[in-house]
C-alpha cells in the first residue's frame, strides 16, 4: 500500500532486464495499461466451428472492439489455436534446385509487402499510387518466385507444401461439458468505476454481437462482477440500516 504503481512497473522492469533468460526470450509487462483486475469473463460461442476460427474473430474482431471501451485495460484470451499459414519445404527438393532455406524465406517476405509510388495529381486532387501486395490466399504463397532455373521460374509451390496450420499451444480452456473453447476475460485499469465500465462492456458485447460477428457466431458471459457488486453494495446497505437503527 502506498507504492507507485509506475515506479514499481519501471523498478520491475530494471530488474528483469538484468535476468539470466536464455536466448531469445523476450520478456515484458502485461497488460500495458494500468489495470487492477478482472470484470468480466467471456466466451467465443458458435456450433460446428473449429476453434482456430473463433480464436482468429477473439484476435481480429472481439479483442478491438472490446479494447476501445473506455476503462478497459486490456482483454487476455486463452484456448483456440492461433492460425498460421505454413510453409514446408522439400529438403530434396531444395537441393535439387540449389536452394536455401533463407532464399525461400526472403522470396516470400519480399513478395509480402506494399510499395508507395508517390502522388498523382488530378486538377486541385491528389491521388496517392501504391502497389497493394500483400498475400491473401494460399495460392498467393504457392506462386510466389523464389529463383530461375534455366529461364524458368522455380515457385514456392514447387519446393513445398503450402497450408494453414497452427502455432504451438500453449494450453487448453475447458468449460462444462466443452473441451476447448476460447475464453476472455476482461481487465479494468485503476481508479475506474467497475459499475460503468461493465456497463460499457456490456453495450459493447451486444453491438459485437449483432453487428461485427457473423451470424452463428457469438459472445457469450459466463461471469460478471457486478453480481459480487450487488451482493456486496446489499450487505453494506443492510448493515448501515441496521447500525442505525440500533444507534436510533
Amino acid at each position: 500500500e502506498g507504492v507507485d504503481n509506475f515506479k514499481a512497473r519501471q523498478n520491475f522492469v530494471t530488474y528483469l532486464s538484468q535476468a539470466n533468460l536464455p536466448p531469445g526470450v523476450q520478456p515484458n509487462l502485461s497488460p500495458d495499461g494500468d489495470a487492477t483486475g478482472e470484470i468480466l469473463r467471456y466466451r467465443i460461442e458458435a456450433d460446428g466451428i473449429d476453434v482456430t476460427t473463433l480464436k482468429t474473430y477473439q484476435d481480429y474482431n472481439v479483442y478491438k472492439e472490446i479494447k476501445h471501451v473506455p476503462g478497459v485495460a486490456d482483454i487476455t484470451a486463452f484456448g483456440g489455436k492461433v492460425k498460421q499459414y505454413q510453409i514446408v519445404p522439400t529438403p530434396e527438393k531444395l537441393q535439387a534446385y540449389g536452394l536455401s532455406l533463407k532464399q525461400v524465406v526472403d522470396a516470400v517476405s519480399n513478395a509480402n509487402a506494399n510499395a508507395g509510388g508517390g502522388l498523382m495529381k488530378a486538377g486541385e486532387q491528389q491521388f496517392v499510387v501504391r502497389g497493394v501486395g500483400l498475400l491473401q490466399t494460399l495460392d498467393d504463397i504457392r506462386n510466389v518466385t523464389v529463383s530461375v532455373s534455366n529461364g524458368v521460374p522455380v515457385r514456392v509451390r514447387d519446393i513445398a507444401e503450402v497450408r494453414v496450420g497452427n502455432t504451438p499451444r500453449l494450453g487448453m480452456v475447458q468449460f462444462d461439458q466443452h473441451d476447448d473453447i476460447v475464453e476472455g476475460i476482461v481487465l479494468m485499469k485503476r481508479d475506474e468505476n467497475a459499475t460503468e465500465v461493465l456497463a460499457r462492456v456490456r453495450d459493447k458485447i451486444a453491438d459485437i454481437n449483432q453487428n461485427v460477428l457473423p451470424k452463428g457466431i457469438q459472445v457469450k458471459t459466463f461471469y460478471d462482477r457486478q453480481n459480487l457488486l450487488d451482493i456486496t453494495m446489499g450487505t453494506v446497505e443492510h448493515a448501515l440500516f441496521v447500525g442505525i437503527s440500533l444507534v436510533l
